[in-house]
């Protein structure tokens, strides 16, 4: 994976925690993801960067998280726990979304949701 950091946006994750990936691997079939011992991520970036989340599906069942605190380590080939993480390269690299709303409306096509504590980061060039 390049460099994939765009001008007034910030890096995020979308991690489906789960061993039935196949699903989920299709979710954004243009979209490269990393495969891990526990499921998959797909990078992405968002101009409006919710706090850490819990990514549902629309009954309420826990599907993965959503980490948006700038902080996440795990990348291609990471080793954890004897298992080296895959990126799976498709045509693009991550997901790019302009606005929270952009995301959320994003999810629920796809039958998820976030569960959102906390409040939202704006790049400065945002801000009023």
């Amino acid at each position: 994976m390049g460099l994939f950091i765009k001008r007034n946006y910030h890096l995020a994750a979308l991690y489906f925690r789960t061993s039935q990936t196949a699903h989920y691997t299709n979710l954004f079939p243009t979209t490269s993801y990393t495969q891990t011992e526990n499921g998959l991520y797909y990078f992405l970036l968002i101009k409006e960067l919710p706090p850490n989340s819990l990514l549902k599906d629309l009954n309420n069942n826990l599907i993965g998280n959503f980490y948006g605190s700038g902080k996440l380590v795990i990348g291609p080939h990471s080793l954890i726990n004897n298992y080296r993480y895959q990126f799976i390269k498709r045509k693009y690299d991550y997901l790019t979304f302009n606005s929270l709303p952009e995301l959320l409306n994003g999810l629920l096509s796809h039958n998820l949701q976030l569960t959102i504590h906390g409040s939202i980061q704006f790049n400065p060039t945002q801000q009023a």
